[in-house]
């Protein structure tokens, strides 16, 4: 019964009067977000024929993010610890 109500409340997303905008995992989304943006601006910048596949592994990596609570928690870690040796790699190239 409740869901219904809360989809017609999905226009308040990310405003003041988001009741879950506050929650941890909110944040976190939102953090993902931003990283993954400065990420392709990095990748963008930085470009170049010999890092082809290397720049669309890092740009692939939210992909595997799914989930909630813990499940989602634990690939954020599987994912920044790949993106850590990716980063690594793009560096050495």
């Amino acid at each position: 019964y409740g869901f219904p109500v809360l989809a017609r409340l999905k226009g308040l997303r990310g405003t003041a009067l988001d009741l879950f905008g506050g929650s941890e995992e909110r944040r976190t989304e939102r953090q993902l977000v931003a990283d993954y943006e400065v990420g392709l601006v990095r990748l963008m910048a930085e470009y170049s024929p010999a890092r082809a596949a290397l720049a669309l592994e890092i740009a692939r990596l939210p992909d595997q993010i799914r989930g909630y609570g813990h499940v989602k928690d634990k690939a954020v870690m599987v994912a920044d610890q790949q993106a850590e040796g990716l980063w690594s790699a793009w560096a050495a190239i």
